[in-house]
């Protein structure tokens, strides 16, 4: 099945001939010294030399060589410092079990190199090392057919891709399956590493027999601009896409459970998220951190409506059986114009709602980011860090109505100054210093109660009550409807 050591009358062959041995100090092993006068582009290396194991690859060894490929012995426990360095045309090396120690930059430069690897986990002892590494894998399982590897698995019939031949390519369709021995494979993951560093590619298509999409299988595919994500994959890895700087537009389905770790870092032109699923089925999304939320970067959200066509997103509306909201989930909604939280809400985290750039209407359960004893806490709490400006809330938002709470905090709408209506409910009891001061664009403010109510507020001082600044106030009359005060 692993062709690039040979079919045919290459698969007779046990070794490669003219490389150099050492004999060890003790006279018990050979040493693979040097590359000598071997000529194979696939270097085999044998378990034995004059009757003696082959335990140890001499550093420098193969060092700036033309080899291709390497077949290494299950006697070899060392791989010396910098002993393929700079073979720059070494596509793929199979390390066995037996190798304990890999040393500093034995692979450094080798561009184009994978890794293979029998062992299931990587050993502490195996150093700098910074290529496409697969563990796991033995030499029988793997398969290359057209420059593309896949990794197969005889018992379940089904085959990783984990290394796509993508030359210069710009759309990549990856397949279902392939055939292998008149057995066919289906194609179920694309495995860590797999397009690492594809430069050429703008477009994949994924078939949705695939069912997980490794650990930075688009790393540095800086000419990516779009993917549609399976629907049956249920989890970004981490680092997946990072370094994708051309990434414009993402397609994730309804199952999506998870989000691994600077899954998008450097993805700055991403501009539209399409997703599958509800708003509910977002909140149950597991964020390693805020940062992984693709939203962090992108600026639309799109959502299926009853027709199954995208719309954007620009009302998000918060479902009722939520009591906690973070700043992992819904970050960086640059489209969303209207936000509603529900009276279920009983804690919002410092900056959960940062990035809410055209943000004009708010409805929130209480001032400040929990529902009790938050007097200390300003409005703005919600979109960024308190440690910045005090002016931190969106400059697009305009209304904001409370529905709930007790108090309205000191300092709460403090510099506001491009806020134009606040509605209060009748439940507010208190109103902190300064909590309107220099509100000057507030226009109307609409009280959730009688007029009576409104005139046992405590305000702590003067600019506590809006109307130092509001130009109207509303409050309701025995049919329940708005009516103006005039003094």
């Amino acid at each position: 099945m692993f062709c690039l050591w040979g079919c045919d009358q290459e698969t007779q062959k046990t070794e490669t001939e003219g490389l150099e041995y050492q004999l060890s100090a003790d006279g018990t092993y050979y040493i693979l010294s040097d590359i000598g006068t071997a000529t194979d582009k696939d270097i085999i290396i044998p378990g034995e030399h004059e009757g003696l194991p082959v335990v140890k690859i001499k550093d420098n060894a193969f060092l700036n060589s033309s080899i291709e490929s390497v077949k290494i012995p299950n006697t070899v426990q060392i791989i010396g410092k910098s002993a393929f360095a700079d073979c720059i045309n070494l596509e793929i090396i199979v390390i066995p079990n037996s190798v304990t120690h890999i040393l500093e930059n034995a692979f450094y430069g080798c561009n184009n190199l994978i890794i293979y690897c029998e062992a299931q986990t990587r050993p502490s002892t195996w150093k700098h090392i910074d290529r496409p590494t697969h563990m796991g894998v033995g030499s029988s399982n793997i398969h290359v057919q057209n420059g593309t590897h896949y990794i197969l698995n005889s018992q379940t019939k089904e085959a990783r891709l984990a290394k796509y031949n993508v030359e210069s390519n710009k759309k990549i369709d990856v397949e279902e399956n392939i055939k292998v021995s008149n057995i066919e494979y289906t194609i179920t993951k694309i495995d860590d590493y797999a397009f690492y560093k594809c430069i050429s590619i703008t477009d994949v298509e994924i078939p949705n027999t695939i069912k997980s999409i490794g650990q930075y299988a688009f790393y540095g595919c800086s000419s990516l601009e779009s993917i549609v994500i399976p629907n049956n994959v249920t989890c970004i890895e981490e680092c997946t896409f990072i370094g994708c700087g051309k990434l414009k537009s993402i397609t994730l389905p309804a199952g999506i459970k998870k989000f691994g770790s600077e899954a998008f870092v450097g993805c700055n032109e991403l501009e539209n998220v399409y997703y599958l699923g509800t708003i509910e089925e977002w909140l149950n999304i597991e964020f390693a951190d805020s940062k992984d939320n693709p939203m962090h970067y992108a600026d639309n959200f799109y959502m299926l409506d009853n027709n199954n066509e995208y719309y954007l997103l620009t009302e998000l509306i918060i479902s009722d059986t939520i009591k906690e909201i973070t700043i992992k989930k819904f970050e960086g909604f640059k489209c969303v114009k209207k936000l509603i939280i529900p009276n279920s809400v009983e804690s919002i985290e410092i900056g959960s709602f940062s990035g809410y750039t055209n943000l004009e209407s708010i409805t929130i359960p209480f001032v400040g980011v929990r529902k009790e004893g938050s007097r200390g806490e300003t409005f703005g709490f919600i979109f960024g860090n308190p440690g910045q400006e005090m002016n931190y809330s969106p400059k697009s938002l305009e209304e904001v109505i409370i529905t709930g709470g007790e108090e309205i905090g000191d300092s709460a709408f403090c510099f506001l100054d491009n806020i134009k209506s606040i509605t209060i409910p009748n439940t507010v009891k208190f109103i902190g210093g300064d909590a309107f001061f220099k509100c000057l664009g507030l226009e109307n403010i609409y009280f959730n109660g009688t007029l009576e109510e409104w005139k046992n507020i405590e305000f702590y001082n003067e600019d506590s009550n809006p109307m130092i600044y509001a130009k109207h106030l509303f409050v309701l009359n025995e049919n329940n409807e708005y009516y103006e005060v005039i003094e």
